[in-house]
């Protein structure tokens, strides 16, 4: 197999990590534990996402049990977010409702 220097065989990649955890916890206890998790080497993420065409972003999924629920983040976690660069991306999962 061959290749060309300086060209990647695929034009984008996608990188996933889920990190599970309590789902009780709220996001300003999970988002550090989640972010220290990656020791020295988060230091590296904001050179990685300063490059054209790469982007990060830190999706958060949110199960509205009974129909009401609520999340923040505190401003030193979001602090910490956009030092790294990354988007936030939360996604609301409404409440499942029996069929009858």
């Amino acid at each position: 197999m061959g290749g060309v220097p300086g060209r990647a065989l695929y034009d984008s990649n996608l990188w996933v990590l889920m990190h599970e955890t309590d789902d009780q916890l709220p996001f300003d206890q999970q988002i550090p534990a989640f972010l220290d998790s990656f020791g020295d080497s988060l230091n590296e993420l904001p050179k990685l996402l300063s490059e054209d065409s790469t982007g990060g972003d830190l999706f958060l999924g949110f199960f509205a049990n009974g129909g009401q629920g609520f999340a923040s983040l505190s401003h030193s976690i979001l602090k910490r977010i956009v030092a790294l660069k990354l988007s936030v991306e939360v996604d609301l999962y409404p409440p499942s409702v029996p069929e009858p």
